[in-house]
């Protein structure tokens, strides 16, 4: 069977124990969490610098808008 052709439902029941199979060594809980605040804090900082832009401040009103938005 072809990976693609599966039903969308199927793949992400099949991703999700995988998930759990890999994820939960305590390293591996350790450094995705590291790796979140750095995002965050990364974006975070990138609003601030951009906020004062005219453009920005448009399409980007709130710091929760930006991160639905933006990605790293």
């Amino acid at each position: 069977m072809n990976w693609d052709n599966l039903p969308d439902d199927l793949v992400r029941y099949i991703l999700f124990f995988r998930k759990l199979l890999m994820c939960n060594h305590p390293a591996a809980t350790k450094i995705q969490s590291v790796w979140n605040c750095y995002r965050i804090r990364v974006l975070i900082g990138r609003f601030h610098m951009l906020r004062y832009l005219k453009d920005f401040k448009k399409w980007n009103p709130t710091i929760n808008e930006f991160l639905k938005r933006s990605r790293l």
